[in-house]
């Protein structure tokens, strides 16, 4: 994977500066972190890292007030250690797990396959699995990520790797304010004495297809211009800056289509206002970013065309097609205007996406839509809320808890396929939210209650 891509994947979670490449190039896993019955060796395993003392000059510019304590031979409680949140593509791990079903010939008492995607998906947050550790030291110069979380390192991530073949790379960022990391993971296996899951863009060929996909143009009812003035207000609604906004329209308008136009051929666009359609536009992506020209020169721009583009999808994702054909609304409206009270709750509720969960804008924008939008008509439709109402009117907690043992129905889960998995993981969000403003006495009342019933 190229690293612009990484980069923009990371923003995306708030993590816009890229400190430096961890392992930048294959890993392979040591027998210590393996589960138990793949060992080569002896012991149980462990649940560490070891980061090489190469590193250190990477961590001392980031983590320099607990080196320095560490030194200093002071005592260091778990909240003094400095906390990481990791990151890795869905697709990789699912992709991954094939090859260990398969090292393991298909023996699902040391690899169930089927539980095991399962679990992926539980916790797939817009194709990316989250898990957390602590960086420590053991001496002054033996760094580790240590006490990685049991649930999803332990329980998925631990079980990709298998002996001598399993290997990562690891690439470390910050947040704006330098006080937050992350790491975004490439997991690979060695088949046949090459790996997998290592795509870059210099590797793709950037020769366009034989075939071309037909892109759908933007349906007579509405016109280019007017579906260009509501992503402008989607753009400021959300928060983004005149001179983004400009910027975003130029690399729409100008450079991205005449990119296309020199690069790769095939296409007749004059604007990408001219495309409306999310598949035809993600077809589109991928044809992009596997020309190696057009990579380098969006890495040149500072991801600007991508950060464009990926902003007009998470637009368009946001609307409903049948309103973009028959009326003259916006495309972003919601399908009921929300009263003053559930603007209120909205509002509280993105503040706490932003504020607690470190999430982009792009990313409290799509959670906001798809509760606001689907998570309405489910709830609706299951007879939570009269049809004057919105999902932000719900605030009771333990109406949450019945919301989510009741409404994942076949039809509930193929809406959550087709916005992938966006909104579980908006609705696991929000439960969270309402959670968040109850005391421990008021959460075990509601959850006792609620199992006793």
């Amino acid at each position: 994977m190229d690293i612009s891509k990484i980069n923009e994947i990371m923003a995306s979670r708030g993590y816009s500066n890229f400190v430096g490449a961890i392992f930048q190039d294959w890993e392979f896993v040591k027998d210590e972190v393996l589960l138990p019955n793949r060992k080569i060796g002896s012991g149980n395993g462990t649940s560490h890292i070891y980061l090489l003392e190469d590193n250190m000059t990477i961590f001392r510019k980031c983590f320099g007030g607990y080196l320095d304590k560490f030194s200093a031979n002071i005592a260091l409680s778990e909240d003094q250690c400095p906390h990481i949140t990791h990151y890795v593509m869905t697709a990789n791990v699912l992709t991954v797990a094939g090859f260990a079903y398969s090292h393991y010939q298909y023996d699902s008492n040391i690899f169930n396959y089927s539980d095991f995607v399962n679990k992926v998906m539980q916790h797939d947050n817009n194709g990316l699995v989250e898990f957390e550790s602590l960086f420590k030291l053991s001496t002054e110069n033996r760094p580790y990520f240590k006490q990685f979380d049991k649930l999803v390192f332990g329980k998925i991530i631990r079980y990709l790797f298998v002996p001598q073949l399993s290997a990562y790379k690891i690439f470390l960022y910050s947040d704006d304010s330098n006080q937050n990391y992350a790491t975004f993971w490439i997991i690979g296996q060695v088949q046949e004495g090459s790996f997998i899951a290592d795509k870059s863009c210099e590797n793709k060929i950037s020769t366009p297809p034989q075939i071309k996909p037909k892109l759908e143009g933007v349906p007579s009812k509405i016109s280019v211009e007017d579906l260009e003035d509501r992503f402008v207000s989607y753009m400021k609604n959300i928060g983004k800056s005149n001179r983004t906004v400009s910027s975003y329209l130029l690399f729409l308008k100008t450079h991205l289509p005449q990119k296309i136009q020199e690069k790769i051929g095939g296409y007749s666009i004059n604007t990408l206002f001219d495309i409306n359609n999310i598949e035809q536009l993600e077809i589109l992506e991928s044809t992009l970013w596997s020309n190696s020209d057009i990579c380098e020169w969006n890495n040149k721009s500072h991801n600007s065309a991508s950060a464009a583009l990926h902003m007009y999808m998470s637009f368009i994702e946001g609307v409903d097609s049948a309103v973009v054909v028959e009326h003259s609304v916006s495309v972003v409206k919601n399908t009921n205007a929300l009263t003053t009270q559930e603007e209120d709750q909205k509002g509280k509720f993105a503040t706490y996406l932003k504020r607690d969960k470190q999430m982009s804008d792009v990313t409290v924008s799509s959670y906001i839509s798809v509760l606001q939008k689907h998570m309405t008509s489910v709830v609706l439709g299951a007879g939570y809320i009269d049809n004057t109402a919105n999902f932000f009117s719900i605030k009771d907690y333990a109406t949450i808890i019945s919301i989510n043992d009741s409404i994942w129905t076949n039809s509930t889960v193929h809406i959550n396929t087709s916005l992938k998995n966006r909104l579980s993981a908006a609705f696991k969000a929000y439960m969270e939210f309402v959670e968040s403003d109850l005391s421990d006495e008021e959460l075990a009342e509601i959850v006792f209650a609620n199992s006793a019933n």
